[in-house]
């Protein structure tokens, strides 16, 4: 008589023997029983044990592909929703920024009219050419500042401007690469 041995219990003809490693058939008998088992009465057993273990492999492996491509669409639908919401608020800022424009230019700022003195103005003959050449240095120091300003704005701006496409760039290249990979991986199982 044959004796299966395995952790749950036993299936087949005979005692189950929990002494021996699980899944594999044992011949009931005293340890010189014949080598060459027969395979007719062996065979099947064996190959539903085969087939069981099959079959829970390929349902591991569905399920770890099911997970990924879930993954995979889940970062694709995050990413898009981002792209959107970007979409979304430079249209909005852009949009108020031309709202604003357009009520600036409906509406001119209102203008005081021309303070003009009744009689004689304190200073307006004291102007000396010295006086004149420190107030032209100190407007053309303010100028200056003012330029520096606006290209420290601009240099940054663009500095921004690149390092969000370079970022833009190297995440579609991550995915792209992650997506050329999950495909190799599916064709290969």
């Amino acid at each position: 008589k044959a004796v299966v041995s395995t952790q749950s219990g036993h299936y087949g003809r005979g005692i189950p023997n929990n002494d021996y490693a699980s899944s594999f058939i044992f011949e009931a008998k005293k340890p010189e029983w014949c080598k060459s088992l027969p395979f007719d009465e062996y065979g099947p057993d064996l190959r539903d044990q085969i087939r069981i273990r099959e079959g829970h492999r390929e349902a591991k492996r569905e399920e770890r592909l099911k997970n990924e491509k879930e993954e995979l669409q889940n970062i694709v639908a995050e990413a898009e929703e981002e792209r959107e919401r970007y979409q979304t608020e430079r249209k909005n800022a852009i949009n108020n920024y031309r709202n604003a424009l357009d009520a600036q230019t409906q509406q001119p700022p209102f203008r005081l009219p021309l303070n003009e003195p009744d009689g004689f103005v304190f200073g307006k003959f004291d102007l000396t050419p010295e006086k004149m050449l420190e107030i032209r240095k100190r407007a053309k120091r303010v100028q200056e500042h003012q330029m520096s300003c606006i290209n420290f704005n601009l240099k940054r701006e663009a500095e921004e401007r690149e390092n969000r496409i370079k970022y833009e760039q190297e995440v579609l290249e991550k995915r792209k690469k992650y997506r050329l990979r999950l495909c190799v991986d599916t064709t290969a199982c």
